[in-house]
């Protein structure tokens, strides 16, 4: 047999050029499903972070309302603060102004009137000692009547040696007409 050098190169050449496109197809599908496989990973990748980033924006946008939450809560406790405050200050003030010796000595009157047959000693304040009059002072159905520095405002009625007593003190009126303003202003401020 006889094979010719032409024959036996184009043979070569055909075996050596089909192994070399078998081979570039090989690399171009080796190619394809990496390729294939790095895009598959970048998008499991991507909504991984897409989620994960979702996620933590509903963290923040949760925390965000919580801290908005308590700074509005904050506020509206520290306005109803300053607004007792305030307005304590011109309850103070305001009974201080409003209630005048003549009557201070009416309220006195209707205490007395309420407690019958008792040792009864009166207990005013500076202010009020130098404004009732000592013959109005003596009208009065009292044991005694003695000035008393501790009180700021107003007048005690004390009875029984002081077993008990009637406060009409500032202050203490203030304690007693506070609680309705609270309350009002509480309504208030609360409301949203």
């Amino acid at each position: 047999m006889e094979v010719s050098v032409g024959d036996l190169l184009n043979r070569i050449n055909k075996e050596g050029t089909e192994a070399a496109l078998k081979e570039k197809e090989s690399i171009i599908l080796n190619a394809k499903n990496e390729a294939s496989k790095i895009v598959s990973d970048a998008k499991a990748e991507a909504d991984a972070i897409i989620k994960n980033a979702e996620g933590e924006a509903k963290k923040l946008i949760a925390q965000g309302e919580s801290s908005l939450s308590q700074s509005a809560r904050n506020v509206r406790l520290s306005l109803k603060d300053e607004l007792n405050e305030m307005f304590s200050k011109a309850l103070n003030k305001s009974l201080s102004e409003t209630l005048s010796a003549s009557d201070y000595v009416e309220i006195i009157k209707c205490a007395l009137s309420s407690v019958q047959d008792e040792e009864k000693t009166l207990l005013l304040s500076d202010k009020l000692f130098k404004g009732i009059s000592t013959d109005l002072v003596k009208s009065l159905s009292v044991s005694d009547v003695k000035k008393d520095d501790a009180l700021k405002s107003g007048f005690r009625l004390s009875i029984n040696d002081g077993k008990a007593y009637y406060d009409f003190t500032d202050d203490e009126l203030k304690a007693l007409i506070s609680p309705y303003l609270s309350d009002a202003l509480n309504r208030i401020v609360s409301e949203k």
